[in-house]
């Protein structure tokens, strides 16, 4: 069955037309009151933006939300994954760094007026192992642990050019930004004999120098 789409025209005549009013609006639209009960634990999965990065979701768009979650009685957390530990870049491959990039950007509990959770522990490596059933190279992957914690989550996403040639969406948002380091890795190198998992050895001790575990 297909999918309903909505949108939202993006004129504003007054403030009550703002972004933040119709994103709203659109959710309840939507049915954003069936997807969870009162006292459920809400994600809102969110990219934070890599550090000099300009274009991520601005941070009151995303309140919105959060206020729309809590008027509904829900709990909502904004969530959001560690880069691969192999990627380019280091302003969110690892929870001490990413907070601050995250801080930087406009999300914290004191913006956003909920919890903000980044992956278990310093790095959420392992994950939670799941399996792909139609995988053509890729059988099982890892999701982050902290997402099994959640009772529904609202994906929240904004599309950008990818350097092979595509763009990342809500899909990436969810198969990627869900994903644990380790599931990252299976994703992106899969079973490459040189980089991918099985060959893939940490060097514990570096990391522990470049982000040591706090006691």
């Amino acid at each position: 069955m297909a999918s309903k789409v909505y949108f939202m025209d993006d004129r504003a005549n007054n403030a009550g037309e703002s972004t933040p009013f119709k994103a709203v609006k659109l959710l309840r639209d939507a049915g954003i009151k069936d997807l969870f009960k009162p006292g459920d634990t809400v994600g809102i999965k969110i990219h934070t933006g890599d550090y000099g990065n300009s274009l991520n979701l601005r941070p009151h768009w995303v309140k919105a939300i959060v206020e729309e979650v809590q008027r509904l009685g829900g709990y909502p957390v904004i969530v959001e994954t560690n880069t691969n530990i192999n990627g380019f870049g280091n302003a969110r491959v690892d929870t001490l760094t990413h907070k601050r990039t995250a801080s930087r950007h406009g999300f914290n509990e004191e913006t956003m007026g909920c919890s903000v959770w980044l992956p278990d522990g310093v790095m959420d490596i392992e994950g939670v192992e799941c399996p792909v059933p139609h995988g053509v190279y890729l059988n099982k992957t890892f999701v982050s642990s902290q997402m099994m914690r959640l009772d529904a989550v609202i994906v929240v996403s904004h599309f950008k050019g990818h350097p092979q040639g595509v763009f990342g969406g809500a899909i990436k948002n969810v198969g990627i930004g869900m994903a644990s380091s380790k599931g990252k890795s299976c994703t992106h190198l899969v079973n490459h004999p040189k980089y991918g998992v099985k060959a893939a050895q940490l060097n514990y001790e570096v990391v522990h120098k470049i982000c040591p575990i706090p006691t």
